[in-house]
């Protein structure tokens, strides 16, 4: 994609970069075409008064070596060409005219004046008006050099022109010529800077690439990904960060993994209850089977002893009852539903009191009952006719597949913080590979659907979700030599005295 974040920063870089460029040209252009003429008249002013000032420090000097060799002032004083307009004027120490091209002047001037001159050492311009000229008819400007012989001060050299002989230039004229000559100074340095700049920005360009929008391309592209359905991407950062970037990266993996493992765990409900809805389907479809063709049979008076088919008819029913109630228990434990009536029960007595109930059918498979319970109160929070679901579906399991050794060991002791059910067997044992199974729903350890004990193999999943909402859990132990042990643990509660 063109306009992408890193392009769309780069464009706006280098158009910025552009205006600030075409500002700076534009300002000079209009700086030189507006104030050209001012800078051009400045030049001229300057070459004109180096002229000048080349002149009488060069006519000075030839004034000084006619003095020292006896030429005529006259002759040094004035040249053949003068490259200005204006008049000399050459005046000795004790104010005698000797040079006058202007004729203006007599033989004598004020000698203070000359006293003041060389007191102020007049080596440059002084606007003084000394005569008043009916030629010039305005102010004249003086430029004066000290004549020195063997020495010491001897007169004056003078260069008397008007201000109308001189290029013009105003005050006004001069700021705005140093103004031009300041800002083309910062003209150039605002060129450097801006050049500077945009070398900083190219590399902070690429400082920003790497810090920045690379991750989010990173980011993007996986988040892309985990759109399309792929829920093992995550997002992998070149290096460790811990700032924003690096946390919304940690969080999309996190939340990837929370969503993959929901996927998972929706995935086996899924086929958890496809298997239950085809486990019942077969457990239902067995007795019913055997219902319908005993009913046919007795309709149809092929049945030789219609009694033994009721009995077999009524027996298969119970069978589906029992799983259909099962089944019910068991939704109603997913769904959560309903409130439970918890109480505070001392465990031991309230065992003692479930074997009694459950002895009759202990004593009608002729088993062996051995049991060890703590004379002292063990408390722990029940629902009585839950907990009473949990013993009597284990004392079941031990008098159906412990039929072998004809022995059931019940025991309760105290860990401390836990006490610990466990109801035992002598049977043929469960393999190590099917332990971690048998509380699935519908599994068997025998895995025969059509065996003689007959079940819904349900009885241990509801006893699972029992103990777990009772804030306990479950398990089951078989040696490698035979017999089974099922257990749970509750918490136990200290009461007060």
């Amino acid at each position: 994609m063109f306009w992408n974040l890193r392009n769309k920063m780069t464009i706006i870089f280098v158009a910025t970069t552009l205006m600030c460029l075409t500002l700076i040209f534009a300002t000079g252009y209009v700086l030189e075409y507006v104030y050209g003429p001012l800078s051009v008249l400045s030049r001229d002013a300057d070459e004109w008064l180096q002229q000048k000032q080349d002149f009488i420090d060069n006519q000075t000097g030839e004034v000084q070596k006619a003095l020292s060799s006896g030429i005529p002032i006259t002759e040094a004083a004035v040249p053949e060409t003068i490259p200005f307009i204006g008049s000399i004027i050459v005046v000795s120490l004790d104010g005698k005219v000797l040079v006058d091209t202007s004729k203006t002047l007599g033989d004598d001037i004020n000698e203070s004046w000359l006293i003041y001159e060389f007191s102020a050492n007049s080596r440059k311009s002084v606007d003084l008006d000394l005569w008043n000229d009916s030629v010039t008819a305005g102010k004249v400007l003086n430029e004066l050099r000290t004549i020195m012989h063997e020495g010491k001060p001897w007169g004056l050299y003078i260069i008397r022109y008007s201000m109308k002989d001189a290029p013009l230039i105003t005050n006004r004229d001069i700021q705005q010529i140093q103004l031009i000559k300041f800002i083309a100074s910062y003209h150039f340095l605002a060129l450097l800077i801006l050049f500077i700049v945009s070398i900083f920005g190219i590399l902070l360009l690429g400082i920003y690439r790497n810090l920045l929008v690379k991750p989010i391309q990173t980011i993007s592209a996986v988040v892309g990904q985990i759109a399309k359905g792929d829920l093992a991407a995550r997002v992998h950062l070149k290096n460790e960060r811990n700032d924003e970037i690096g946390h919304l990266a940690e969080n999309i993996n996190t939340m990837t993994a929370r969503l993959q493992g929901a996927i998972s765990q929706m995935e086996s409900a899924d086929a958890a209850r496809r298997y239950m809805v085809a486990a019942a389907s077969h457990d239902l479809r067995t007795p019913l089977t055997a219902v319908l063709a005993h009913t046919e049979a007795i309709k149809e008076g092929v049945i030789d002893n219609p009694e033994q088919s009721l009995a077999l008819i009524h027996q298969q029913g119970k069978l589906m009852q029992r799983l259909l109630d099962d089944l019910f228990e068991l939704a109603s434990l997913d769904a959560n539903s309903g409130e439970w009536h918890m109480e505070t029960v001392n465990l031991c007595e309230y065992i003692r009191s479930e074997i009694i109930a459950f002895m009759p059918q202990f004593e009608l498979s002729d088993f062996a009952i051995e049991v060890d319970i703590p004379e002292s109160p063990i408390y722990a929070s029940l629902e009585k006719r839950k907990m009473e679901r949990v013993l009597i579906n284990l004392f079941q399991n031990a008098c159906k597949y412990g039929s072998v050794g004809q022995w059931v060991g019940i025991r309760v002791w105290d860990q401390g913080e836990t006490v610990r059910i466990e109801v035992q067997d002598k049977g043929p044992g469960i393999p190590a590979d099917e332990q971690q199974r048998i509380f699935d729903r519908f599994y068997r350890a025998d895995l025969a659907r059509s065996s003689k004990k007959s079940g819904s193999g349900l009885g241990l999943s509801i006893v699972q979700e029992i103990i777990a909402r009772h804030g306990g859990k479950v398990g089951v132990c078989s040696p490698a030599e035979g017999g089974a042990c099922f257990w749970f643990e509750l918490p136990i509660i200290l009461l007060e005295k």
